[in-house]
C-alpha cells in the first residue's frame, strides 16, 4: 500500500534540525483549558506555548519540513495564473523578496510540484531565506467544542505542529492560519452533531474597514448691508442688501474597505484517520467602506443695513449653498480560500467539503448634504452622495485527499 504520510520521516527531519522537543512529544493539552482555545503562534505575544524556532537554509528542505511531495501535487490543476513564466525568459532581475513572481514561485515549490518553477529555486534562495520555522510539539491535543486549536504562521515565518494523536470532539475546530503542516499518528473526529462546523479549516486574514470620511465645514454669514444714509434735501440713501452666505464645503469620501487576505496553504499528514471531517479553506472577510463624510452647511444672508428716516432697511442676503455630502468608501472583497491537502494511509474516514466562503465587506454610506443657507433667496442644499455596493465573496479553496482534488 502507497505511503502518503510518514510521521516517523516528518519527526526526523525536524531532529536532524536539532529540534529535540520533536523526539520527546510529552506534553498533553486540552483546548478547553484555554479561555478561546488554544493558540500556537508564530508570534510570541499571541501564542500561549512558546514555539521551538529553528532556521531552515533553503527552500527545498521548507519543502521537506512542511510542504507536500511532487508526487502527491502532480494530480492537482495549478492556477497557471500562480506560475511565473520561466526565469531565463525576463529581461530585468527581481530583486524585491515579495514580488509576485516569487511569492508564487516559492508557494509552487513547496506546495506543488516544485519542477514547475525550478528555475526559481536560485533567486528564492537568494531573497527568501535563511527563514524561521516554528515548531510545537505534543503527545495528544484533546480539541473541544467552542475552543478550538488555532495554528498560526505567517509567509516569513511558517509553523509546523507534530504530535501523536489528535481527538476532535463534536463541534470541535483545528483552524490554521498562513502556511504550515501539521503532522500526527492518529487523528480522530468524532461523529459531528452540529453540520455547521468545520472540523479543519484553513483561513485567511480580514481586510481592514475604511475609515470614516472628513466632514464639510460650515460657513459663516454675509457681511451686513451698509445703512442707509442722510443726503440733505434730497433726502436718504436706501439701506444695502446684505452680503451673500458662505457656501459650504463639500465632505470627503470614505476610506475604502480593504480585501480580505488569501487562506493560507496546510499540509495535514495524518497516517492513520478516523471519523468524519468537515473541510474548507476560506480567504478573510473584506472589510466594510468608510461612511462618506457630511457637507458643511451654508451660511446665511448677511443682515440688510439699518433704516434712515423714511428709507426702509436693507433686505437680507442670499444664504450660501449646502457643501456636497461624501460618497460612502468602496467595500473590500473577501479573499480565496486555499489549498488544503490531507494525506493518510489507513482508516475510514468520511470527507466533506464545506461550501464556506468568506464575506464581502459592506458597502460604505453616504454623508449628509449640507443644509442651505436662509436667505433672500435661500441658498441651494448640497448634492447627496453615493452609497457603495457590499463587496463580492471569496471563492472557497481546494481540498486534496491524497494527491486527488474532491468536489
Amino acid at each position: 500500500m502507497q505511503q502518503f504520510a510518514n510521521f516517523e520521516q516528518d519527526i526526523y527531519n525536524l531532529t536532524a534540525h536539532g529540534v529535540k522537543k520533536a523526539t520527546e512529544r510529552t506534553t498533553s493539552y486540552n483546548t478547553g483549558d484555554y479561555p478561546d482555545g488554544l493558540v500556537m503562534s508564530s508570534d510570541p505575544s499571541k501564542s500561549h506555548i512558546p514555539a521551538e524556532i529553528i532556521t531552515v537554509k533553503d527552500v527545498k528542505t521548507l519543502k521537506e519540513l512542511c510542504g507536500v511531495s511532487n508526487t502527491m501535487a502532480r494530480n492537482v490543476i495549478a492556477d497557471a495564473s500562480r506560475i511565473p513564466p520561466n526565469l531565463n525568459t525576463l529581461k530585468e532581475a527581481i530583486t524585491d523578496p515579495f514580488h509576485p513572481h516569487i511569492c508564487n514561485a516559492m508557494s509552487e515549490y513547496v506546495f506543488g510540484d516544485s519542477t514547475k518553477v525550478d528555475s526559481w529555486e536560485g533567486p528564492i534562495n537568494d531573497l527568501r531565506f535563511p527563514m524561521q520555522v516554528s515548531i510545537f510539539t505534543a503527545d495528544t491535543i484533546n480539541v473541544q467544542p467552542g475552543k478550538p486549536l488555532k495554528l498560526e504562521g505567517t509567509d516569513e515565518k511558517p509553523i509546523a505542529l507534530v504530535v501523536d494523536k489528535i481527538t476532535v470532539e463534536s463541534g470541535g475546530q483545528i483552524v490554521t492560519k498562513g502556511p504550515g503542516k501539521v503532522s500526527s499518528k492518529e487523528a480522530i473526529s468524532a461523529d459531528p452533531t452540529t453540520p455547521s462546523t468545520v472540523t479543519l479549516l484553513s483561513i485567511g486574514g480580514d481586510g481592514g474597514d475604511g475609515g470614516v470620511g472628513g466632514n464639510g465645514s460650515d460657513a459663516g454669514p454675509g457681511s451686513t448691508g451698509p445703512d442707509a444714509s442722510k443726503n440733505g434735501k434730497h433726502g436718504c440713501n436706501d439701506a444695502g442688501a446684505g452680503g451673500k452666505g458662505g457656501d459650504g464645503t463639500g465632505a470627503t469620501k470614505g476610506g475604502d474597505g480593504g480585501d480580505g487576505g488569501e487562506g493560507g496553504i496546510i499540509n495535514f499528514s495524518f497516517p492513520v484517520m478516523e471519523g468524519n471531517f468537515t473541510v474548507g479553506s476560506i480567504g478573510g472577510n473584506g472589510g466594510d467602506g468608510g461612511r462618506g463624510g457630511n457637507g458643511g452647511n451654508g451660511g446665511p444672508g448677511g443682515p440688510g443695513g439699518d433704516s434712515c428716516r423714511t428709507c426702509g432697511k436693507g433686505a437680507q442676503g442670499p444664504g450660501g449653498n449646502g457643501g456636497d455630502a461624501g460618497d460612502g468608501g468602496l467595500a473590500g472583497n473577501g479573499g480565496n480560500g486555499q489549498k488544503v491537502y490531507i494525506n493518510y494511509n489507513s482508516g475510514s474516514p468520511k470527507f466533506q467539503l464545506s461550501p464556506q466562503k468568506a464575506n464581502g465587506g459592506k458597502g460604505g454610506s453616504a454623508g449628509t448634504p449640507g443644509k442651505y443657507g436662509t436667505g433672500n433667496p435661500n441658498g441651494k442644499p448640497g448634492a447627496s452622495g453615493k452609497s457603495q455596493d457590499g463587496g463580492k465573496g471569496g471563492t472557497p479553496g481546494q481540498v486534496i485527499i491524497n494527491g486527488s482534488p474532491i468536489s
